[in-house]
């Protein structure tokens, strides 16, 4: 039988989030810098450990933390970023993974919006979604074709929407951003991202008044163990893929898009 890549091993996944949770509980400092994530924590923890490790689910509801987004130095805009996700383990393998980024302006109370913006953010006092990007894992019996290669581990702009999950988090968002809600392409192949993988991703891209977490060494030892069990198979498995093949040429079984999509 063959050997379950680490990257798709939900028990042994189990395992490693009810620790990292835990660490998340005990950083007191946590409720003041992202409440959000603290009380998620707290609440994933528990319901992990009541959890058959074969057999589980995760709902990530949206994380609401305030974020500099923007390079000048001062901006009409109050600016947050919106985290979200979904998990889910059958027969002790990672069915699905997916993680929403999403940013969030909002004008304050007699704000005026800067001359040339887009025309989504004259919306009065409504906050509005200027960005979203989810990254997807699936497995490959709930993966579909009818658009030619659809990457097992992807990045994409854009995406359909839980609606009603993200009016919870952001009451009144404005959502449309000019972009079909029900576009499915392009799908950018995209090393896998766990939920630990993700967060750090979030914490180091924006300037967030918990992005000093990720220099914690508890924080470095989860995201180490994470490293080792999403991203080190597959980088074998991409290095076999291309490591012996010439500069311009392609691999023998289908192209090398294809052979990656199927990592």
């Amino acid at each position: 039988m063959a050997r379950t890549p680490a990257r798709r091993d939900g028990i042994a996944y189990c395992r490693l989030l009810k620790s990292f949770f835990d660490y998340l509980k005990s950083r007191r400092g946590l409720v003041g810098r992202w409440p959000d994530l603290h009380g998620f924590a707290v609440d994933a923890h528990q319901r992990l450990s009541y959890s058959d490790e074969r057999e589980w689910r995760l709902d990530i509801p949206y994380l609401r933390i305030n974020a500099n987004v923007s390079e000048q130095r001062s901006t009409p805009y109050d600016t947050y970023l919106l985290a979200g996700g979904q998990i889910r383990v059958d027969d002790s393998e990672i069915r699905r993974q997916t993680y929403s980024l999403c940013i969030v302006y909002a004008l304050p109370q007699g704000g005026t919006p800067r001359a040339g913006d887009s025309c989504c953010l004259h919306l009065g006092s409504s906050p509005v979604l200027v960005r979203k990007i989810h990254f997807d894992q699936h497995h490959e019996r709930d993966m579909t074709r009818d658009l030619g290669p659809r990457p097992r581990s992807h990045m994409q702009l854009g995406g359909r929407f839980d609606q009603s999950k993200l009016y919870r988090a952001a009451p009144g968002l404005v959502y449309h951003y000019c972009l079909d809600n029900e576009l499915k392409v392009p799908r950018v192949p995209y090393p896998p991202l766990d939920l630990i993988l993700f967060l750090d991703f979030v914490l180091r891209t924006f300037k967030t008044g918990a992005s000093d977490e990720v220099k914690e060494q508890k924080w470095i030892e989860h995201l180490k163990d994470s490293v080792r069990a999403f991203l080190a198979d597959y980088c074998r498995e991409l290095h076999a893929i291309v490591g012996g093949h010439a500069v311009g040429s392609l691999p023998t079984r289908g192209s090398l898009y294809e052979q990656v999509c199927e990592l």
